[in-house]
Parts: C-alpha cells; sequence; structure tokens
C-alpha cells in the first residue's frame, strides 16, 4: 500500500510537471512588470541587474534591493534571447538564486552565468566558481578531494562491474547519495551488505528519482558511497563577505540535514579557522560549509553550498542568547572573529549578498539596515513560535 501510495503521488508530481510550461508562462506573466522593468529610487548606487527565475527565486532580491533602496533591473535569463537581454540591461554587476529542481535548469544556469563572466566580462554574485559545486555531491568531492580538504572518504563510481564489488566488500555502515537534492533527500545510511549491492543495481538500471525535482530527473549510471562518521556533529558554517554565521544542526535518527534543529552554541576558533580555510582555498566570497566534528574533535568537510538561506527565521547564530554575526578582521595570515549583535540575514541573505557585491566590486560599503526593535522582535520569535526548532542557545 505504502508502494502503491508513492507511485500516485511520484504520477500526480509528474503530470504536474509535464504541464510546467503553462504554469511557468502563468509566473512570468504575473511578474511581467517585474521581470521587464525596473523599480528606480532617488539612489546614487549603480544599478544593479537580479536575474531572473521562472519560479520567482529571485523575489528575494527584489526585496532586498528596495529594502535598501537600490536602483535594479530584472534580467530574464531563462529565455532563449537571454543574451542580448543581458546587453541591453547595462548591467555590470547581477545576482543570481539558481533554480535546482531541474537538471536542465542547472545546467543552463552553469552555462550561462560561465558565459557571463567569462565571455562577457560581466560580474555574478555568487561567482561561477561557487556555483558549479552547488547541488553536484560529484563535483563537491572533486574538489575537496583536489584541494586536499580533509572530508569523509568519498567514492564515484561510473563502472557497474567495480561499483558492485565495492558494494560486495565495503566496510559498514557506509552512506550512500544521489549527485543532487537538499535536506537529507535521497541519502541512506546502509547497514547490510545485501542493501549496498541493491542501491548499486538499482543506480545503474533503473535509478533513483529523489523527492522534490522532476519526475524525468533521475539519478542513474552513477553511484556515490561515503565513509559514515559515527556519533559526529554537524556545523553549518555561513560567509558572506565579511560576515561570518554558525550553528549546530539538531539531530534526528541519522541526519542533521532537513530537521530543521538547531543548537545555538559558541563554536572553537578551529571551526572557524577550518572553514575559513577551505572559503581561502577557494577565493569564497559567499559559501556555507556543513562540518562534521567527530568524537575525537577532528573536523571533516561534508558540504559546501553557496546557494542556501535562513529558515525559518532570520538569523544564522546567537552567542550567549544573543544573535548576530562575526565580523571578519584579518591581521596577517590570522582571522579575528568580533561577534556583533544584530539581525543580518533578512530576505534569506539578501541584503548581505548585495551588500558584499557592492563592496567587492565597486569599493560602495552600503553599511547595514536593522530596522528600531527588529532584534527584539526576532528573538521573542525564537522564544516562542519557532522554539520547538531550536533546542538549545535561546
Amino acid at each position: 500500500m505504502k508502494n502503491l501510495y508513492k507511485k500516485i503521488r511520484l504520477k500526480i508530481a509528474e503530470s504536474i510537471w509535464r504541464h510546467s510550461p503553462q504554469v511557468m508562462l502563468k509566473r512570468i506573466k504575473k511578474s511581467k512588470d517585474g521581470l521587464l522593468s525596473s523599480y528606480i529610487p532617488d539612489s546614487k548606487f549603480p544599478v544593479i541587474g537580479i536575474l531572473g527565475d521562472f519560479m520567482g527565486l529571485h523575489d528575494q532580491y527584489i526585496q532586498a534591493a528596495i529594502d535598501l533602496n537600490l536602483r535594479y533591473k530584472v534580467v530574464d535569463i531563462m529565455c532563449s534571447d537571454w543574451i542580448n537581454k543581458v546587453k541591453k540591461s547595462e548591467c555590470e554587476l547581477f545576482f543570481t538564486w539558481p533554480n535546482p529542481y531541474h537538471a536542465s535548469w542547472k545546467q543552463m544556469i552553469d552555462e550561462r552565468i560561465r558565459v557571463m563572466e567569462k565571455e562577457l566580462g560581466l560580474k555574478v554574485y555568487p561567482r561561477f566558481d561557487e556555483i558549479w559545486p552547488w547541488e553536484s555531491k560529484r563535483r563537491m568531492s572533486y574538489w575537496m578531494a583536489a584541494h586536499s580538504i580533509n572530508a569523509p572518504k568519498t567514492w564515484v563510481f561510473y563502472d557497474y562491474e567495480e561499483a558492485v564489488s565495492f558494494a560486495r566488500n565495503t566496510i559498514l555502515p557506509i552512506v550512500f547519495k544521489p549527485d543532487f537534492g537538499d535536506c537529507a533527500r535521497g541519502i541512506e545510511v546502509v547497514r547490510t551488505q545485501s542493501r549496498a549491492i541493491t542501491l548499486t543495481k538499482k543506480a545503474f538500471r533503473k535509478g533513483f528519482h529523489v523527492e522534490g525535482h522532476h519526475p524525468s530527473d533521475r539519478i542513474w549510471g552513477c553511484a556515490i558511497f561515503q565513509e559514515f562518521i559515527r556519533d559526529a556533529r554537524e556545523w553549518r558554517v555561513a560567509k558572506i563577505g565579511d560576515s561570518l554565521f554558525c550553528y549546530l544542526k539538531g539531530k534526528i535518527a541519522d541526519f542533521h540535514s532537513g530537521t530543521k534543529l538547531v543548537e545555538y552554541e559558541t563554536p572553537s576558533i578551529d571551526l572557524l579557522n577550518f572553514a575559513m580555510g577551505i572559503c581561502n582555498t577557494g577565493q569564497f566570497d559567499c559559501m556555507s560549509i556543513d562540518i562534521l566534528e567527530d568524537q575525537s574533535r577532528q573536523l571533516h568537510a561534508l558540504e559546501i553550498q553557496s546557494i542556501f538561506g535562513v529558515d525559518p527565521w532570520v538569523f544564522s547564530m546567537a552567542i550567549n542568547g544573543v544573535p548576530g554575526r562575526y565580523c571578519l578582521k584579518k591581521e596577517g595570515d590570522t582571522y579575528n572573529y568580533l561577534f556583533e549583535k544584530g539581525i543580518f540575514c533578512e530576505n534569506a541573505c539578501c541584503n548581505l549578498r548585495i551588500r558584499d557585491g557592492l563592496l567587492k566590486y565597486y569599493g560602495i560599503d552600503i553599511g547595514f539596515w536593522e530596522k528600531p526593535g527588529e532584534l527584539e522582535r526576532f528573538t521573542e520569535l525564537a522564544r516562542t513560535k519557532y522554539i520547538h526548532l531550536i533546542q538549545k542557545g535561546i
């Protein structure tokens, strides 16, 4: 019965997706003014470009630009005439929130942002080098291995016989992962050899559908296994420009990702330095890093993702119950992490992204924008409406 229900749900989802052109056209029509025109307040700052999206993922940038009183133009990068639209916008700096819900859209964004940067000489935030590994566990593992980042050992197989042989002989438990998918979707901690073999064979035959993605997007022809780190804590460290945030992910069963549970705890300097070492290696301006801390306190980089928000509240760190950020100050080869209280993550951190982009490319510091009473209001929301998701620190 459970499998039948799952198949029915998948068929319904597939039917909706197959009619997505009509759905998306309605979304574009509804947002036509936003995609083709500009909000032009009285501002001395340059006009920024916002790359439009079928599903409205760019709306957070629009709201951030309005909040910051900035001029902007929304450019439809998903249409066939996208290069002409990008050129006609006359913008030099573009902000993007790529759409991961269809594999072809992820491929399109990778291709077009690379062309914008490498061929047209434009600036995109986050940069192509930051977006390329996003939503691909294969790419993340390659990048970390190439740069000798301490991470759980990952095996990526394209050869069926090699993969099955590994599944038969690997030390258990081990983690099986799809290439794409967030919130631990499709990930399984495998505890028997028979299950490892079954998953491997399925990966090379029928493949896997990851919940939340188009039914045609199946993980096929490749199997990914990763070392299982026992009894580890998982930290999320996020860097945007000179701002750094850090919290612990709460755990349910085998997983931390996707639980929406958090613990606010003061991180160690070793943890912060580990995260900054990764950002320095990749020259990352905008990146979140999921880090496992094992029982011996050794740190392992699990994933890097340049696209992230704040769900469901608007602060990503609290020290001694006070929301805030670490302001990064570099002295020689070392960093100082100076805590500043406040709310810095409005509009899924898009305010911060725009601030950092303007500072990085134009040398303009727009400062911060906290509204009177906002810190107290959101702290109270955390202590009341969202307290069931906060396991520690508020």
